[in-house]
């Protein structure tokens, strides 16, 4: 988190997050003042590294000088967004980490990683995200299995955009590299089923050449990630972008799939705990993380009854 405070709802996402990755290192960068004016709970057991400590890189401070995203919308959003890749890289080197986990602050975790890392290190040799179209890829969950493929993903980033007639956001940036480079370096993680009961079609009538691409290794996964399109279905979007009050049922008109069309429950695992599950064709399978866009973090979490 680059911004002058920490979220009020982080705090309930890190606890989601250890409720069921109860040994697992969970890291938070964020920026000092931000550590400094928003203590979390050291229950949480959750290193705290100041951006401060892992400083610039000459390619990050390239991209600062030379990048032409939005600085002025909400504080530099847009930015922001984008160089968080960059303090990634410089913590993945420095400390020199492989299969690393990136979750965005609104993202509730419901599964121990450890459980599906076997399949992401099969499948997954660079990097795997959450696209919900083929120009947009929502990376409120990522999978980074070395620092050389998200260190090529920086280096396209500084190319695009230092030109001045791109605006690309992460969404779109993300997207244009998978198109470039593909697998094995960027890959899909699946968003439905493959036995999801309707064409995949957004609203706006637009609908993807490669389907499979949405699906993509379901059938090891045996799960789903969501790519912000569910938990804005269930939850709605951030009031910063709506003027209703209640925005629940929002349908993503970019989504290549309508959440509409599934049935959702919650469920308990062995534990005890609230998981969120998708009921289709008689078939019950998890989601694995709920993009909170809401910011309503609360109301989705496992220790609810």
């Amino acid at each position: 988190h680059i911004g002058q405070k920490l979220p009020n709802y982080l705090s309930i996402a890190l606890q989601q997050a250890r409720l069921f990755n109860r040994t697992d290192r969970i890291i938070l960068i964020a920026s000092a003042e931000a550590i400094i004016t928003s203590p979390l709970n050291r229950n949480l057991n959750v290193e705290v590294i100041p951006c401060e400590a892992l400083g610039l890189s000459d390619k990050h401070q390239e991209f600062l000088e030379a990048t032409n995203l939005d600085r002025q919308f909400r504080n530099g959003f847009w930015l922001h967004t984008t160089e968080r890749f960059y303090y990634l890289e410089t913590l993945m080197k420095k400390m020199e980490l492989r299969h690393v986990f990136h979750l965005e602050n609104d993202n509730m975790l419901y599964v121990d990683l450890v459980t599906l890392l076997p399949t992401f290190r099969a499948h997954y040799p660079g990097i795997a995200a959450t696209f919900d179209a083929p120009n947009r890829c929502v990376p409120g969950f990522i999978y980074i299995e070395n620092v050389q493929a998200l260190a090529l993903f920086t280096q396209f980033t500084n190319v695009l955009t230092s030109q001045p007639e791109n605006q690309y956001n992460d969404m779109a940036l993300l997207a244009l590299f998978k198109q470039k480079y593909g697998a094995p370096l960027i890959d899909s993680l699946p968003i439905v089923a493959t036995n999801y009961p309707h064409p995949l079609q957004n609203l706006l009538g637009c609908a993807p050449q490669n389907i499979r691409d949405y699906a993509n290794h379901f059938n090891e996964f045996k799960s789903i990630f969501d790519a912000a399109a569910i938990g804005q279905y269930l939850g709605g979007v951030d009031p910063a972008n709506s003027n209703d009050k209640d925005t629940t049922g929002f349908i993503n008109e970019t989504s290549v799939f309508n959440p509409s069309n599934y049935e959702y429950r919650w469920s308990q695992d062995q534990d005890k705990r609230r998981v969120p599950v998708v009921v289709n064709n008689n078939e019950i399978f998890r989601i694995n993380n709920l993009h909170i866009h809401s910011k309503k973090l609360e109301l989705f979490g496992s220790w609810n009854r």
